[in-house]
């Protein structure tokens, strides 16, 4: 383990257990207000999903492995397929990285200004944090959708939401959905994939411009 992840793991660990006994207990505080179910069938709402390309989400997540349990806020920014910003922090801001990619390069930052960069997000996670992350998937997976021209299996509610996903050797639990601006969108996910389990919760999920 580098110095960079073992410094990152110990402070990540000091904050892990309150905000993972938030994300366990789903605190209704950090849910926007419950609206009535959209009656959707699957290819209508899969149609509407599909149109959003551009957002702003805000959260938290708890990383669970063998060797580690950690957690963090996260930032995400897309910007209509061609760009993103993922900033990962504590509180006050402490131990920051940011990963960053404009579709040719994938760049993470650290707090302490050291920069590295990699072929792919998922490769640059693994090497600098140690931690195997579907993040080009993350970008279907986080709006209700199944990565495209790759093999999965679905089940949905009774609303015709994804409740669960199996693809490319994960599995994702869709726990609750809210209202953000008129759309459905995931609000609770457990994801679990080969020795590794990722707990997500929105709490912001601004859409457009």
């Amino acid at each position: 383990m580098c110095k960079f992840q073992k410094t990152l793991t110990l402070h990540f660990a000091a904050i892990s257990m309150i905000i993972l006994t938030l994300l366990l207990s789903g605190c209704a505080t950090i849910f926007p207000s419950k609206k009535p179910v959209q009656t959707l069938s699957w290819p209508a709402r899969k149609k509407l999903l599909t149109t959003i390309h551009t957002w702003h989400a805000e959260g938290a997540m708890a990383i669970k492995t063998p060797d580690q349990s950690l957690s963090a806020h996260f930032n995400w920014q897309e910007h209509d397929d061609q760009s993103y910003s993922m900033t990962l922090f504590g509180p006050l801001g402490m131990d920051t990285v940011v990963i960053q990619s404009n579709q040719q390069t994938f760049t993470l930052r650290t707090a302490d200004g050291k920069t590295f960069t990699a072929a792919s997000p998922e490769q640059l996670i693994q090497q600098q944090l140690g931690w195997n992350l579907p993040i080009s998937n993350l970008y279907y997976w986080i709006r209700g959708l199944p990565a495209p021209k790759k093999a999965s299996t679905m089940t949905f509610d009774s609303a015709h939401r994804l409740a669960h996903l199996a693809q490319q050797g994960w599995s994702i639990e869709y726990l609750d959905y809210d209202d953000f601006n008129g759309i459905e969108l995931p609000s609770k996910l457990l994801l679990k994939g080969d020795r590794i389990e990722l707990r997500i919760v929105v709490h912001r999920f601004d859409t457009g411009e």
